[in-house]
């Protein structure tokens, strides 16, 4: 078994590396930075994203436009995008607030991995990538179901959107073959370009 499989069997049932995530304010405070720790954590840092630099991932988070789905990821990898629209803070039945970007981040992350690395088609990278969000998410204490109570409604609330980033992939809606919704962010990028050009 290779090293990807392996890697792919333990994505699965529960990768033994601890996910660290935190606002990294030398970059940006819109950039997270990623590091791994824990069995095998060198080869997941070499194997999980392109990008990767040092001990360390920074990925840029950019809340300028709307967005299908309310987030998704640059072509390249290194900018994960979140629809504007969407409340950053969720305020939990106990009073809490929490961060939701940084749950989307990791499901963002790990879904682009899937795709990219593993060759996993959109639903089936989506499904693991929820997995992971819902780890993270649980990680820090909160009720999964009414932090998916939350996001649902939102979803449905901002299901449409009227502009997109000119280097959104469009993997997740060629996957699933909802050609209106591609074609619709394909016409939105080619009057972006115009407007500019």
């Amino acid at each position: 078994m290779g090293y990807l499989q392996k890697l792919e069997a333990r994505i699965i049932s529960s990768v033994p590396v601890t996910v660290n995530y935190f606002m990294d304010p030398k970059t940006s405070p819109t950039s997270y930075k990623f590091s791994f720790t824990g069995e095998d954590a060198e080869k997941v840092r070499s194997e999980l994203h392109p990008h990767w630099s040092g001990d360390s991932l920074v990925l840029k988070l950019n809340t300028d436009y709307e967005v299908s789905y309310l987030a998704g990821y640059s072509v390249d990898g290194k900018t994960i995008y979140i629809d504007k629209r969407l409340p950053r803070w969720l305020t939990l039945k106990d009073g809490r607030k929490v961060d939701v970007y940084k749950y989307l981040v990791v499901h963002e992350l790990w879904e682009k991995y899937l795709e990219d690395t593993m060759d996993y088609k959109y639903p089936y990278a989506h499904q693991m990538a929820t997995g992971k969000e819902r780890e993270a998410v649980e990680r820090d204490g909160i009720d999964w179901n009414e932090y998916q109570d939350w996001m649902l409604t939102a979803v449905k609330k901002y299901g449409e959107f009227s502009e997109s980033p000119k280097d959104l992939d469009t993997k997740p809606e060629k996957d699933t073959h909802d050609y209106r919704r591609y074609h619709k962010i394909e016409d939105l990028k080619a009057r972006s370009r115009n407007e500019l050009s």
